[in-house]
């Protein structure tokens, strides 16, 4: 079964909806934004009633967000990509208490830091930084004040190769801004 509306005025398809199982719910509803091919997507992945899959694509079809939920109707893996169509950013809520524990960093595709919520308080106590395909440090703040002040370095091949006390950061308002 498939519903499809049209704007009267240009003759464009505004919006299709899909019943792919034809158990009279709709799986699928496609939501058209202007002539360019811009659109969010809405699906019932498992058939349950419940949409548990948003896409979002640009004017030219591709890929700008992937949201999923394994349980309830609220993303828990929020996938962001960048101009060109590759992952940028992973956001993962693995306890389903709707604050996301794991952000994964990505530039031209390639991870290059994970930012942890360890103690699932709503901020990032670690962060781990990778490059050339490996952890090559990890910085922890264990005071929760923001800043990190414990740094583990590694080698290639995972070996802890240096403990360091990092020192205070300066105050807030002479702090360059990093992001």
């Amino acid at each position: 079964f498939e519903l499809t509306a049209y704007d009267l005025t240009t003759h464009a398809v505004v919006r299709r909806v899909l019943d792919r199982n034809q158990d009279g719910i709709s799986d699928r509803i496609v939501t058209y934004q202007g002539l360019g091919g811009a659109r969010l997507e809405e699906t019932d992945t498992d058939f349950d009633g419940v949409v548990d899959r948003w896409e979002t694509f640009g004017p030219e079809g591709r890929r700008l967000r992937a949201a999923t939920a394994r349980s309830g109707d609220r993303p828990d893996q929020v996938a962001t990509y960048d101009r060109a169509g590759l992952l940028s950013r992973v956001e993962v809520d693995s306890d389903l208490d709707g604050r996301f524990e794991l952000t994964r960093v990505y530039e031209a595709d390639r991870l290059v830091e994970n930012r942890i919520d360890s103690d699932g308080n709503g901020r990032t106590d670690r962060v781990q930084e990778f490059r050339n395909g490996y952890m090559v440090f990890e910085d922890f703040d264990t005071d929760e004040d923001g800043d990190a002040n414990l740094r583990m370095e590694y080698g290639k091949d995972g070996t802890l190769l240096k403990i360091s006390v990092l020192p205070p950061a300066p105050p807030a308002a002479v702090r360059p801004n990093l992001r």
